[in-house]
């Protein structure tokens, strides 16, 4: 990911480039590290706020480029809102005074909601008590139906295509019902619409034609004077013809002493024949030409007619045409209206009995294997040291959805004795933060998304326990580019690029600013960290050594 700031907050300018494995940000209190991951945030959807413009400027820009995951939805997601398709992605959000926000993916100008529903399959964002990923129910299913790979299986994709013809039944069914209310009023509505148009008896290209009919007719004294005087030309004593035959005599007389003018008198002759041609054209003009001004008048005012109707119906003459079959169709199925509903029903009742077949089989298949993501996320949990972490998945039968029947809850109790509880009760963010790290453990192999950031998850943790969070996210990273904001040594020491944030003044004015550490300022700074501001040489061993067991 790249990511360049203008004016946000503290942040005055920065341009900053995230590598593939871990990064972690580090820095003092206050520095500015939250603010980047606020950027960050702002690129997922976040609502814009006048109080991030930095103090004296015009407008905060963001702009990130990211890499797209390859994933159906997203494809789907990119056609919807008819953004371009690019290998990356890249998301421009410009903050004003005014309360909007200028909001572009790959150069489209796209809402918020679009935004949100694109960066949602792009990157998974993790703060200290706000894991709204993991809370939602649609997502906890996500989680299970991908460890069990329930996709896999024939009775899914039955599944899948048995609720979409009995959605595509069920809402034919409710759009007959509403017009069957109004039915009566819409096949009046219908028939004056057809009545007008079959009136016009509209064929393709027929438009054209009466506007041809009426050029001619409009311009009637000007063909006929242009005739009559081509005829008086022929009628005369030097006409062309007589003249052409003259000169052909001529030539005849030239060509025994010069061959070349043998050329010359057949193109004289071919032109002494069609000029005979024309003048009998001409004549046969004349005498067919009858001014008929009623026909006129007939066609101008079939034109205005077929002109007002295109007007009316916002269609051009041939959409005229298709609409016209269109009206018999909407016509005669309203009048059948109470057959196709019988119809439908009974084309429902049979989907609505086969999708609930496929569905069972699905939720039997989700309560049978189940177990196997409940066992591994209490393994991970009792290496996070919950060693007493009880983790359960209820599956109950709910309503029809795209991926079936069942209703998935995550419950979790994280001490001996305690109830197993919704996620969303859990109390401790600690612990729902361990809950977090062990599914992105296990999912981060899918690759589902491109980009994970880890807002201070492992706040509240310290010792062992923020070794071994540290480790996992360490694993996470070698299958998807994480981003990790801490304040503890040992997930700094894991880091494969650490980037350092510090304030400084410039102008008067105080300013953020990051850097990437290299080796011995890495040692440094988790020295720091260890230690505070009056770093020892222990220190720096110690910063070493945590360095090395990653």
């Amino acid at each position: 990911m790249n990511l360049s700031i203008k004016n946000f907050a503290v942040l005055k300018h920065l341009e900053l480039d995230f590598n593939q494995g871990l990064t972690v940000i580090s820095g003092s209190s206050g520095a500015g590290k939250s603010m980047i991951i606020e950027t960050i945030k702002y690129l997922y959807g976040k609502r814009a706020s006048t109080d991030d413009i930095r103090y004296d400027t015009d407008r905060s820009v963001i702009e990130g480029v990211f890499d797209l995951p390859e994933t159906a939805k997203l494809d789907a997601l990119f056609r919807r809102h008819d953004i371009p398709v690019d290998e990356l992605c890249i998301v421009r959000r410009e903050i004003l005074p005014s309360r909007k926000s200028m909001i572009k993916i790959n150069s489209k100008v796209v809402t918020l909601t679009a935004l949100r529903d694109i960066m949602n399959e792009v990157m998974i964002i993790h703060s200290q008590g706000s894991h709204l990923t993991m809370l939602d129910n649609k997502r906890q299913r996500y989680y299970l139906d991908k460890f069990i790979e329930l996709e896999a299986l024939d009775d899914y994709k039955k599944y899948v295509e048995s609720y979409q013809s009995f959605k595509q039944v069920h809402n034919k069914l409710l759009d007959l019902e509403q017009k069957n209310k109004t039915r009566i009023e819409q096949i009046d509505i219908y028939k004056s619409y057809l009545s007008e148009i079959e009136a016009l008896e509209l064929e393709e290209n027929s438009e054209e034609r009466l506007e041809e009919e009426l050029h001619y007719l409009n311009n009637f004294e000007k063909i006929s004077m242009s005739l009559e005087n081509i005829k008086e030309k022929f009628s005369q004593e030097n006409s062309p013809n007589t003249m052409l035959f003259d000169i052909q005599e001529k030539l005849m007389d030239l060509v025994p002493f010069d061959q070349d003018y043998e050329a010359y008198f057949k193109t004289i002759e071919a032109a002494y024949y069609t000029l005979n041609d024309l003048e009998l054209k001409v004549s046969d003009s004349l005498s067919s030409m009858d001014f008929d001004r009623t026909r006129l008048n007939e066609i101008q005012q079939q034109l205005q007619e077929i002109n007002r109707l295109k007007r009316k119906h916002n269609k051009t003459f041939d959409e005229l045409i298709e609409y016209r079959e269109e009206l018999r169709n909407d016509i005669y199925s309203l009048e059948n209206i109470t057959e196709s509903m019988s119809n439908l029903v009974k084309e429902k009742d049979c989907l609505y009995n086969e999708t609930e077949t496929y569905g069972e089989k699905l939720h039997a298949y989700r309560l049978k294997h189940k177990h196997q993501l409940e066992e591994k996320v209490i393994e991970i949990l009792k290496t996070l040291d919950i060693t007493h972490a009880r983790f359960e998945i209820d599956v109950t039968r709910g309503k029809f959805s795209s991926s079936g029947i069942s209703q998935i809850t995550f419950n979790f109790s994280p001490n001996l004795g305690e109830p197993l509880k919704p996620l969303n009760d859990v109390a401790s963010g600690g612990e729902l933060s361990r809950v977090m790290l062990s599914f992105q453990t296990i999912f981060s192999q899918y690759n589902d998304h491109s980009l994970l950031i880890l807002d201070e998850i492992d706040s509240g943790v310290s010792g062992v326990v923020a070794s071994k969070m540290a480790t996992r996210m360490k694993q996470i990273s070698e299958h998807m580019q994480t981003i990790v904001i801490s304040h503890l040594a040992q997930t700094v020491a894991s880091a494969d690029h650490h980037l350092f944030v510090d304030k400084t003044v410039e102008d008067n004015r105080t300013v953020s600013v990051a850097k990437y550490l290299g080796h011995d300022d890495h040692i440094e700074e988790i020295a720091r960290i260890l230690s505070g501001n009056n770093i020892t040489d222990e220190a720096r061993q110690n910063a070493l050594s945590l360095i090395e067991k990653f």
